[in-house]
């Protein structure tokens, strides 16, 4: 678990601060993930793969 999360060390070492360290992991990578546009079973698959770019779209310019 310690890996998949890329937790290097524990902080604390009870039980309670090793939860906590794993949840604030947790919620670290979904923040992370959130706002990104992408394929879930593929980021379930390989969370830590970054997204795609999302194809160029044609913005139209101002005529001032």
């Amino acid at each position: 678990m310690k890996q998949g999360l890329k937790i290097k060390t524990f902080v604390g070492t009870s039980e309670n601060a090793v939860q906590i360290q794993i949840w604030t992991a947790l919620i670290a990578i979904l923040r992370q993930q959130l706002l990104v546009p992408r394929d879930l079973w593929t980021w379930l698959n390989d969370p830590y793969h970054d997204a795609p770019l999302p194809a160029p779209t044609e913005q139209l310019t101002l005529g001032i």
